[in-house]
Parts: structure tokens; sequence; C-alpha cells
């Protein structure tokens, strides 16, 4: 099956409709309608600017709901465990497990190796503590806190590394459009856009 992506010409009007169909061709057509600088209308998109971090009384909620993960696989409790949810949780923006590593052992936790991290944060993930990000960086894992965060998704640098955070309702609703499509129940996603910024696409040229 082929996908097609159907905006209008620029400058079409509100009215045009928007969702999907299924064309006789097999193929699934989306539409939507654009203004002159190709932004998608009706849905509000926004740049994080800044991420509030977590009292002492949040991170004993996201520790309680990594609890109930650990119970429901019959896992056992463990102090590191909840040492390297307690840093990662702490962390502001994005890290790699070496950061992680070397937060915790600036703190003195005892027991932290590298495999034991690396086991651990998958379980994170699953929690719904952490996320996976800017993954097409290409230069090993990274992470983010997830827990009582709003989704968003990444704008990336090529050249500096630039990051920037961003939440548009048009790409959330046209992922669960091509989800629905496909006959996917859609847990999560991860969505980067890689480009050069404002002042590196100056400098290029």
């Amino acid at each position: 099956m082929k996908w097609r992506l159907n905006l209008p010409a620029r400058g079409a009007s509100n009215d045009t409709e928007t969702g999907s169909r299924r064309t006789r061709s097999g193929r699934v057509s989306f539409r939507g309608y654009c203004t002159a600088a190709g932004e998608l209308h009706n849905w509000r998109m926004k740049r994080r600017l800044t991420v509030k971090a977590l009292d002492p009384t949040g991170i004993e909620r996201a520790l309680e709901q990594l609890s109930e993960l650990v119970r429901t696989r019959g896992l056992k409790s463990s102090a590191v465990r909840d040492a390297v949810a307690r840093a990662a949780l702490t962390r502001r923006g994005h890290f790699t497990v070496d950061e992680l590593i070397h937060d915790l052992r600036r703190k003195g936790v005892e027991g932290v190796h590298p495999a034991t991290v690396y086991r651990v944060l998958p379980l994170l993930v699953d929690a719904g503590l952490l996320q996976a990000a800017l993954v097409s960086s290409g230069d090993g894992a990274r992470y983010e806190r997830a827990f009582e965060r709003e989704h968003h998704d990444h704008l990336i640098c090529t050249d500096c590394g630039q990051v920037i955070e961003f939440q548009s309702e048009a790409i959330e609703v046209l992922q669960r459009e091509v989800a629905e499509a496909f006959g996917f129940d859609l847990t999560g996603h991860v969505h980067e856009l890689l480009g050069k910024c404002q002042s590196c696409a100056k400098r290029s040229h």
C-alpha cells in the first residue's frame, strides 16, 4: 500500500475539508489546509521553553508508579534501582547513560555499575518515568523525563546540535490517523525533525 499526504495549495481557504479517506487505488489520502507560510490551521503548535522540575512529592509519586510495575512483574525491590530512578528524574533535559552514571557516583551511590544502569533504564521507560530521546543523533542512547510531562517532539540542528522541543496538534492528529488506517493501536512514538537552525543556515550561505 502506498501513501500520499494531500495538502492543498498555499493560501487555501479555511473551509477545506480535513480528515482521511481511502481512495480507489488503495492509497490513503490525508487532507488538511495551509497558510501561505505552509503552517497547518486550526491546530495549535507551541515551542516548549522550560520544564518544571519534580518536587520531592512528585518524585515519590514516580517511585510509586515504578513500584507498581515492579510488583506486577514479580521483581524484588532494589535500593539501587530507586537511586537510578531518583537521579534520572532530577536531571534536566536530555542525558546519556554515562552522564547518569557520573551523577550517581558523585552522589556516592554504592553498587552502581554500567551494566546495572543499562538494565534499569528500560524498566524506567516501561514505567512511564523516562522516554528515549534524540535517537537519530547516532551517538548513543539518550533519555529524558516523561513522568508528569506533556508529550513533545524535537527539532535537531545537524550542525550545532541545538534541540528545540515543540508540540504540534497537527502532527498528533495525523499520526493517529495513520495508525488507525493500518489498524494499529498506537502506544507511543518518537518524532524528530533534522535540519539546520537559523544561525547555522545563515553561516552556510
